[in-house]
């Protein structure tokens, strides 16, 4: 056979069906790799989805702990603040007490031995904080936020009006949060025709 018809035979109809066969399987293998491949993709995605979604829970439920303990943190910090505020009434009354005897000992070594402790604890209030609230007598208005009405009087004068007339108790502060309220008498004026 000659080399033409050699090249003629490679062209018959069962070579260009055995040419497309092998075209159609090598297609078919690629597109078949291409599908497994496309597969493990959307398997490796579900698996990632899955991790995903399982992390997600697992942040949520981290999330709700932390959430849960931060409630249990707060009242725990509040029972403390609560047992804190009353010890300090507690030691504020005690320092009011010991301030108001000063006046009812008559013997000077014993007063100025009270002196001595009321400053003691002067000391400390200011090394924690603690503020007397300010009050001038006839001259400082009533304000609900630090003061405590007791009771009223009667005072002559208009520009007594609502302003304290006697002090009770007295207030203290740290910063601006009021410890305890100073309890005032607060002065009426009545007008009278």
């Amino acid at each position: 056979m000659s080399f033409i018809s050699k090249k003629i035979n490679q062209f018959k109809p069962y070579s260009l069906k055995n040419n497309f066969d092998k075209l159609s399987s090598d297609r078919y293998d690629s597109l078949s790799s291409m599908i497994k491949k496309i597969s493990r993709t959307g398997q490796k995605n579900v698996l990632i989805a899955n991790d995903l979604k399982t992390e997600l829970t697992n942040l949520i439920n981290h999330q709700d702990e932390l959430i849960s303990h931060v409630r249990q943190e707060n009242n725990l910090l509040k029972k403390k603040n609560k047992n804190l505020s009353e010890s300090m009434l507690g030691y504020l009354d005690a320092f009011d007490s010991l301030e108001g005897c000063l006046d009812l000992i008559k013997d000077e070594k014993v007063k100025k031995t009270f002196l001595v402790i009321v400053d003691m604890y002067k000391n400390t209030n200011e090394s924690l904080g603690i503020q007397r609230i300010s009050v001038e007598i006839n001259i400082t208005a009533f304000d609900k936020t630090i003061h405590t009405a007791i009771d009223s009087e009667t005072v002559d004068s208009v520009n007594s009006d609502k302003k304290i007339t006697k002090i009770i108790k007295n207030g203290y502060r740290i910063g601006d949060k009021v410890i305890r309220k100073s309890a005032v008498i607060v002065g009426r004026y009545e007008k009278h025709d």
